[in-house]
């Protein structure tokens, strides 16, 4: 895969031993953000609306409309990378505790 991780993540093997639909408990009380940057280096950035995601049990989708980038400049056909964030982007703080899990990113098409 093309994942690219920055910031303050420790080295090492990283393994995954358990998948499931709960959230595991002791996970600090944090929002998310996702920012998307196209090809021309134009950037937004949208907090989710849920306040405290990571401390949800259960599977979450998160939908967010591509008027929301295109109002900001950014061009959809274009989409560079995208980061998905603990916190706000704004106001980072350091020393969150936990494990989430992200998946079926998606692009365009609904999902079902």
């Amino acid at each position: 895969s093309d994942v690219k991780v920055t910031g303050n993540v420790a080295a090492g093997d990283w393994q995954m031993g358990e998948i499931g639909v709960t959230q595991p408990a002791g996970n600090s009380v944090e929002g998310l953000y996702l920012t998307v940057k196209d090809s021309a280096g134009k950037t937004k950035t949208l907090q989710c609306p849920d306040a405290v995601a990571t401390a949800q049990p259960g599977w979450k989708q998160w939908k967010i409309e591509l008027s929301d980038l295109t109002a900001a400049g950014v061009k959809t056909t274009a989409i560079k990378s995208i980061s998905v964030g603990v916190g706000t982007k704004s106001a980072p703080v350091k020393g969150g505790t936990g494990k989430i899990y992200i998946d079926d990113i998606g692009y365009g098409v609904p999902l079902p």
